[in-house]
């Protein structure tokens, strides 16, 4: 199955450990986005869901650590970008565990856009903030 976002190096951050995060995020999109697509059981959807939340959530610390500790003057609004995500996340979850199953696609299309807007846009101005202040 071909998948929903691939890795280019024009996602690259500059920064390895947030790099290499971005990166699992990416896979573990792809496959929520496979399970969705072949139509697999709510059990092995459930299963993947909750390890995208878990693995956001990791992500999301590791981020906001970096930007403690080099004093990142956007830091709330990137912390609010966070939380948005997650709250839209847990809002998906919710509908699907109501059974509704059909937004499928609004979710990957949410996940997808959410990302690249997230990398592009936020991600690059604190990933340029830590080489130019690490």
């Amino acid at each position: 199955m071909a998948d929903l976002i691939s890795w280019t190096d024009d996602y690259s951050v500059g920064v390895a450990s947030i790099d290499k995060q971005h990166k699992i995020l990416i896979n573990i999109i792809n496959e929520l986005n496979d399970i969705l697509v072949s139509g697999q059981s709510e059990e092995e959807i459930d299963k993947v869901f909750d390890a995208l939340k878990i693995y956001v959530q990791k992500h999301f610390a590791h981020e906001e650590a970096l930007m403690e500790k080099y004093h990142y003057p956007a830091s709330p609004e990137h912390h609010h970008e966070h939380q948005e995500l997650l709250n839209n996340v847990l809002k998906y979850e919710e509908r699907m565990k109501n059974g509704n199953f059909m937004i499928a696609i609004e979710l990957m299309e949410f996940l997808k856009n959410w990302l690249s807007h997230h990398v592009f846009e936020i991600d690059m101005a604190l990933g340029q903030f830590i080489q130019d202040n690490g």
